[in-house]
C-alpha cells in the first residue's frame, strides 16, 4: 500500500488527464478531416469535449492530493457529469449511424440517465457523493459501453471496404473496459450496499488502484485516435483527388447506407453530411418511380455491376430534380459486393431546355398546321427539296410519293401558272430580294388550291448560296371568301338601291360614296349636291344653332358606341329637303367592312307621317274629357293628360316620377308578378274611387285600368272622371227618392186604414169586454181573486197589442233618416204581413210561407224593405178581389238564397194577371190599374230596391196570377 502514495498517485491523475486532454484534441482535430467513410466523424466534436472536460477532471484530482479544498470536490464532480453527458450523447449518436434502422431518442436516453442520478443523489447520505456514483452508473458506465459497441460495429463495417481500420478495435476495448471500471465508486455510503466494492477494497484486494486502470484504459483510447489521425490524412489524399469532383458522388455499403458524400453531393441535395450519413438511399426518394423501377436498376446492377439512367430525386426543400445516374458495384475477393458508388449529373435544366426545344418546335408544326403555312428549303448542290410536315398536307402528298426535286415539284403546278412559277423560281435563285406569287396546284386528287408562296437565298457565313429556303400558304378559303365577299357586296348594293328607305354609304374621311333613289326621292338630294358629310349638315340643317347640337349628339353617339363595341342607337332629327318642306327622320348607322376599309352605311327612316299622327293623339289626348294617368310597374306616373291637371289641380311637369298614390291613395295596387289585382281584370271594368285634389279636398272619381306593353315593358293606364256632380244629383236623388217613399207609405196608410182600425178595435172591443167583467168581480161579495187576476192580464195583453199595432203604424208612416242596418229577411216579411193581416183576412185570402232556413243577414233600410213588401202585398190583394167569389184567392211568399246573386223574394198570387199592355206598362210611373191609384207604389219599391243594389221584375200570365221578384245582396257580398 506504500507504494501508492500521494506523489505516485499525483503521477497516475498526471497521465490519467493528459491522455483524455490528448483524447479530446485529437478527436477535435479527427472531427475536421474529410473522414466521412468513419460513421462517426460528425460526433467527434462530442468525443472531444468528453476528453477535454474528463482531461481537467483529472487534473484536478491531482490538485486535490495537495490542496484539499470542499469546493473543488464539488467542481470536479459537476465537470465528471457534464463529461459524461457529453459521452453519452457521442455513442448515441454514432449508433444510430451504424445501425441505422435503430433509433435512440435523445430525450428518453438523456432523461433516464438524469433521473437515475437525481434518485441516487437523493438516497445517498451526501447529495454529492450520489451525484459522482450516480453519473458514474447511470451515465459514464453506459456512455462509455454504447461507444464502445457502436466502434465495434463501425470498425467490421469498414473492414469490408478494404480500409484499415484495426486501431478501431483498441478505442472500442478501451472504452468497454472503462465502462465496467466506472461501476466501482470511490467510497462506500450507507445508504449502498455493503458487498458493492469501492477503490480502497479493490486496492486491498489486487493492490493495484482503480484509477490506474482507467489511465491505462485512457491512454489506449488516445493512442487508438492517434492512429486514426494518420490513416485520415491518407484518406484526404484520396478525397482530393476523388471526393473534391463538382460531380455530386455518393459511396453506400451493400445495404443502401450512406459512407461517404462529396461536397458537390450536399450542394446538390441541400442536406448536411451529418444528415445524410447513416441514412439510407431512399431519403432522396421523388416518388416518380414505381417498385418496378428499382428492381430493374437493382438487377442491372447484379448482372453487369452498373447502372446508367435518368432518375428523379428529391431535395431536402421537397423540391424533385433529375438526374443523370451512374451507379458501379465494387466487391470483395469473394464476388460480394461490399458498397455501391453513385456518381450524379443534374439535368432539370437540360431537360428543361430540351422540353423547351420540343413544345416549340411542336408549337411551330401546330401553329403552320392552324394556319395551312408549310416551309421549304432546297440545297443548291444536290437539288433535294425538303419540306416541312405541314406543306406535305398542303400539296396532298407524302414523303414517300414526293419526288423531293423541282422538277417533281413543277409537276404539281396548275398547267396555266407553269410560266409564271418558273420565272418566280428564276428570280429566287438570282439572289434577288424575297419574292411572293400566288399560284394554283393540282393535288394528285384532282382537286385545285391556291397557294401563296415567298422564297430567297440563304448562304453561309462568307455569303456563298447554300440552299433557297421560303414557306407556302394555303389561301384556297380566303379566295373563297373573297369570291363571297365580291357577290355578297353585289347583293348589298342591290338592295341599297331597290329598298323604299333612304340610304347613305360614306367613308372614314366623311366623303359620301353612294346615295339609293330613295334618299333622292325622299329629300331631292343628288350626290352632286351632297358629295361630303359636311355639305350634307349644311343644306339638311340650315340653322346654326340646330345644326351643332344635331352634330354634336351624332358624333359624341357613334364615340361612344365604337368605345362600347355597341349599337348605335336610333337619332331623331329634323330634315330641311332641298324643296323647303321639312321632315322628321330616325337615324342609325352601321360599320361595313369593303376593301380593307371602313364604310358607315347610315339609314334615315322617315317618320313624318308617324309624329304627325303622333301629334293629332296627343291632341286628342290632351282635349279628353276624362283624366289619362300613365305608370310604370313600380306605379310611378310617366304621363298626364290636359284633364288630369283639371281634376287634381297637378300641372304635369310636377306629377311625372310621382307615385299613383299621390293622386289616389287607395288606388288599386299591382300584385307580384306586374298584373293587375283580380279586381280589375276585367277590361273596362269602372269602379269608384276617392282621389286627393292638390288642396287636399277629395275628389269622387270613377276609375277603370288598363294594361299594355312597348318593347316588351308593361305599364298600366289609369283613366279617371270627376263624378262630384254625379254623386251631388244622386244625393238629391235620393233624397227626393226618400220624400216619396214617405208620401207613399203615408198613401198606403190610407188606403189600410179600414183594415188597420178593425185590427185596433178589436183588441180595443177586448178590453171593454175584459174591464166589465172585471167590474162585476169587484162587486161581488167575496170576489175571486185568482180569476180576477187572469182577467186583468188578459185585458193587459190586449193593450199592449193594440199599442204595438199603433207603433209599428206610426214608425211606418213617420218621416226619419235613412238608416241601414243587418236584418233577418224572414222576419221583415212576418213583421210587413203582421200590419197587412187585418185586410188578408176581411179579402178571404189564403197567405202561405215558403221561407229558407239560416239564410244569412242582409243590410237593409228596415222601413223600405217592409215599404216594397206592403206595395206588393197590397197589389196582389186587389187583383185577387177581381176574382169570383168561387175561387180560392191564394197568396205566397217564398225566400231563398241564390248563388252570387243574394236573396230572393217571391210575391205570387193566383189573380187574373196582366195582359201584354199592362206588363209594358205597369213599371211607368204614374201608371195604374187601380180606380184611385196613383201609379207611384211599383216605381218607387223598384227604386228602393235598386238602391240596395238589387233588383226587381216580374212574370204574369192573363189567368194565371202575377209573381213578383225581388233581391238583395247579402252583408257579406257588400
Amino acid at each position: 500500500m506504500s507504494y501508492w502514495d500521494s506523489q505516485t498517485m499525483g503521477l497516475i491523475y498526471l497521465v490519467y488527464g493528459l491522455a483524455f486532454f490528448v483524447l479530446g484534441v485529437v478527436a477535435l482535430m479527427l472531427s475536421k478531416r474529410n473522414t466521412t467513410w468513419y460513421h462517426f466523424a460528425p460526433q467527434l466534436s462530442l468525443l472531444a469535449a468528453f476528453g477535454i472536460l474528463h482531461g481537467i477532471v483529472e487534473f484536478i484530482e491531482m490538485q486535490k492530493l495537495s490542496h484539499s479544498a470542499a469546493w473543488l470536490t464539488e467542481l470536479s464532480r459537476l465537470l465528471l457529469a457534464a463529461s459524461y453527458l457529453s459521452l453519452l450523447e457521442f455513442g448515441r449518436r454514432t449508433w444510430i449511424a451504424i445501425s441505422g434502422s435503430t433509433r435512440l431518442s435523445a430525450p428518453w436516453v438523456h432523461g433516464i440517465a438524469i433521473l437515475g442520478v437525481v434518485m441516487l443523489s437523493q438516497w445517498t447520505s451526501d447529495p454529492f457523493i450520489g451525484l459522482t456514483v450516480g453519473a458514474r452508473w447511470f451515465i459514464g458506465a453506459p456512455a462509455a459501453m454504447l461507444t464502445g459497441l457502436a466502434l465495434f460495429a463501425i470498425q467490421r463495417k469498414i473492414k469490408t471496404t478494404g480500409r484499415n481500420a484495426n486501431w478501431l478495435h483498441l478505442v472500442a476495448l478501451a472504452y468497454i473496459c472503462y465502462s465496467v471500471l466506472n461501476l466501482i465508486p470511490l467510497q462506500s455510503d450507507p445508504y449502498l450496499p455493503s458487498w458493492l466494492p469501492t477503490h480502497a477494497s479493490f486496492l486491498a484486494l489486487f493492490d493495484i488502484p482503480i484509477q490506474l486502470l482507467r489511465t491505462l484504459c485512457a491512454v489506449a483510447a488516445t493512442f487508438g485516435l492517434v492512429s486514426l489521425v494518420r490513416l485520415a490524412g491518407d484518406n484526404c489524399q484520396v478525397d482530393a483527388t476523388i471526393f473534391e469532383s463538382h460531380e455530386p458522388i455518393v459511396i453506400t455499403d451493400a445495404n443502401s447506407v450512406i459512407l461517404r458524400i462529396n461536397k458537390a453531393f450536399t450542394a446538390s441535395t441541400g442536406y448536411t453530411v451529418e444528415e445524410l450519413v447513416g441514412r439510407k438511399m431512399n431519403l432522396l426518394k421523388s416518388g416518380h418511380h414505381d417498385d418496378a423501377f428499382y428492381a430493374a436498376m437493382r438487377e442491372s446492377i447484379d448482372q453487369t455491376e452498373t447502372w446508367h439512367g435518368k432518375i428523379w430525386n428529391r431535395r431536402k426543400n421537397g423540391e424533385t430534380f433529375l438526374n443523370q445516374l451512374t451507379v458501379s458495384a465494387v466487391k470483395d475477393a469473394a464476388g460480394a459486393v461490399i458498397y455501391y458508388v453513385g456518381i450524379y449529373r443534374d439535368i432539370t435544366e437540360h431537360q428543361k431546355i430540351q422540353q423547351l426545344l420540343q413544345d416549340k418546335e411542336q408549337m411551330l408544326s401546330e401553329a403552320q398546321r392552324i394556319g395551312h403555312v408549310g416551309s421549304w428549303s432546297m440545297d443548291l448542290a444536290t437539288g433535294y427539296l425538303s419540306w416541312s410536315e405541314e406543306l406535305y398536307r398542303i400539296y396532298g402528298v407524302t414523303p414517300e410519293t414526293f419526288g423531293h426535286s423541282e422538277q417533281a415539284f413543277l409537276n404539281l403546278i396548275h398547267p396555266d401558272d407553269h410560266a409564271s412559277m418558273k420565272v418566280w423560281l428564276s428570280d429566287c435563285k438570282s439572289g434577288k430580294e424575297w419574292r411572293e406569287l400566288d399560284f394554283r396546284i393540282i393535288r394528285p386528287d384532282g382537286s385545285v388550291r391556291f397557294i401563296r408562296g415567298s422564297g430567297g437565298l440563304q448562304g453561309d457565313e462568307m455569303n456563298h448560296p447554300l440552299r433557297m429556303v421560303g414557306i407556302a400558304q394555303d389561301i384556297t378559303a380566303r379566295k373563297q371568301m373573297e369570291k363571297e365577299l365580291k357577290s355578297s357586296e353585289a347583293t348589298f348594293r342591290s338592295i341599297i338601291e331597290v329598298s323604299p328607305v333612304p340610304m347613305v354609304l360614306d367613308d372614314e374621311r366623311l366623303n359620301i360614296t353612294f346615295l339609293n333613289p330613295a334618299f333622292v326621292q325622299t329629300f331631292g338630294y343628288s350626290f352632286n349636291d351632297i358629295p361630303t358629310i359636311a355639305d350634307w349638315w349644311l343644306k339638311a340643317c340650315p340653322d346654326p344653332d340646330y345644326r351643332q347640337w344635331a352634330k354634336d349628339t351624332w358624333y359624341t353617339a357613334l364615340k361612344k358606341a365604337k368605345g362600347e363595341q355597341t349599337d348605335f342607337p336610333p337619332m331623331e332629327v329634323t330634315i330641311h329637303c332641298k324643296n323647303n318642306s321639312i321632315k322628321t327622320v330616325l337615324v342609325s348607322v352601321a360599320a361595313v367592312y369593303h376593301n380593307s376599309a371602313n364604310l358607315y352605311l347610315v339609314i334615315l327612316y322617315d317618320i313624318t307621317q308617324r309624329k304627325q299622327f303622333e301629334a293629332k293623339l296627343n291632341a286628342i289626348f290632351n282635349a279628353a274629357a276624362e283624366g289619362v294617368i300613365t305608370m310604370d310597374m313600380a306605379g310611378n306616373i310617366v304621363s298626364t293628360n290636359t284633364a288630369v291637371e283639371t281634376i287634381f289641380g297637378y300641372k304635369p311637369e310636377e306629377l311625372l316620377g310621382c307615385s299613383i298614390n299621390t293622386l289616389m291613395p287607395s288606388s288599386p295596387r299591382l300584385i307580384n308578378d306586374g298584373r293587375l289585382p283580380p279586381t280589375m281584370q276585367s277590361a273596362g271594368q269602372i269602379r269608384e274611387i276617392e282621389g286627393r285634389h292638390k288642396n287636399g279636398s277629395a275628389v269622387p272619381l270613377d276609375l277603370s285600368v288598363a294594361e299594355f306593353s312597348i318593347d316588351n315593358t308593361q305599364y298600366f293606364t289609369h283613366i279617371v272622371r270627376d263624378v262630384s256632380l254625379r254623386k251631388y244629383q244622386e244625393q238629391q236623388d235620393k233624397a227626393h227618392l226618400d220624400e216619396l217613399a214617405h208620401v207613399t207609405r203615408l198613401g198606403l196608410m190610407g188606403e189600410m186604414a179600414s183594415g188597420i182600425a178593425h185590427e185596433v178595435n178589436q183588441p180595443l172591443t177586448a178590453i171593454s169586454s175584459y174591464t166589465q167583467v172585471s167590474l162585476n168581480l169587484v162587486n161581488t161579495e167575496n170576489p175571486d181573486l185568482v180569476k180576477l187576476t187572469e182577467i186583468l192580464y188578459k185585458t193587459q195583453q190586449q193593450a199592449l197589442r193594440a199599442g204595438k199595432i199603433i207603433h209599428r203604424m206610426r214608425e211606418f208612416v213617420k218621416s226619419h233618416a235613412k238608416h241601414r242596418s243587418t236584418a233577418d229577411v224572414n222576419s221583415l216579411i212576418h213583421d210587413t204581413v203582421d200590419m197587412c193581416i187585418a185586410e188578408l183576412k176581411q179579402s178571404d185570402i189564403e197567405l202561405t210561407f215558403e221561407l229558407g232556413h239560416n239564410l244569412p243577414p242582409v243590410y237593409v233600410d228596415h222601413i223600405q224593405i217592409e215599404q216594397v213588401l206592403i206595395n206588393l202585398i197590397r197589389n196582389s190583394v186587389d187583383a185577387l178581389k177581381n176574382l169570383p167569389a168561387r175561387q180560392q184567392r191564394q197568396l205566397s211568399i217564398h225566400s231563398h238564397l241564390v248563388p252570387n246573386q243574394g236573396i230572393r223574394v217571391r210575391v205570387k198570387d193566383n189573380g187574373p194577371g196582366l195582359d201584354k199592355d199592362q206588363q209594358q206598362k205597369i213599371s211607368t210611373p204614374f201608371y195604374t190599374t187601380k180606380t184611385n191609384g196613383m201609379g207611384m207604389g211599383l216605381s218607387i219599391s223598384r227604386s228602393l230596391i235598386e238602391a240596395h243594389e238589387g233588383t226587381l221584375h216580374f212574370n204574369s200570365e192573363p189567368g194565371k196570377g202575377t209573381t213578383f221578384y225581388f233581391t238583395l245582396p247579402t252583408a257579406d257580398q257588400l
